[in-house]
């Protein structure tokens, strides 16, 4: 009993930790990106913001395999019997979800020419998530 406890806190704040780690680095990623482009000329720009977002892609799948594993745990062994409502938007959470991946993975990609705006739009869908998850918390 106290096992299957804490393993449903641990998985939950994995959970939390990985959206933490995708949103925010989207949101941080984005303003990032404006800093570089506005005080460094457009080569040194492209080289540093190349070489940062190599190193991100990595944490995005971290963070994606992390949040599959804690998200099906989290799915499957929940005791409460989810309504029509419910459903609906986790499935909206689900399609959201994997545009920041997506998103966040393609603006890793060397020399992408539209970054910035891929972030910001994981960013945006990523705060749209949080939002629709602390609803779907409540009436749960």
């Amino acid at each position: 009993m106290v096992f299957t406890t804490v393993l449903a806190a641990f998985m939950r704040w994995l959970h939390i930790f990985s959206v933490v780690l995708l949103v925010g680095g989207a949101l941080s990623g984005r303003q990032a990106l404006k800093v570089i482009n506005e005080n460094l000329a457009q080569d040194s720009a492209d080289t540093l913001a190349d070489s940062i977002f190599a190193r991100y892609r990595g944490r995005i799948i971290a963070a994606t395999v992390l949040l599959l594993i804690s998200g099906l745990y989290n799915y499957f062994y929940s005791t409460v019997h989810h309504s029509t409502t419910y459903q609906v938007l986790f499935v909206i959470k689900l399609l959201l979800a994997a545009h920041v991946i997506s998103a966040g993975l393609l603006a890793a990609r060397p020399k992408h020419p539209r970054r910035a705006r891929l972030l910001a739009g994981a960013g945006l869908s990523g705060l749209i998530i949080i939002f629709i998850s602390n609803y779907l918390s409540r009436i749960s």
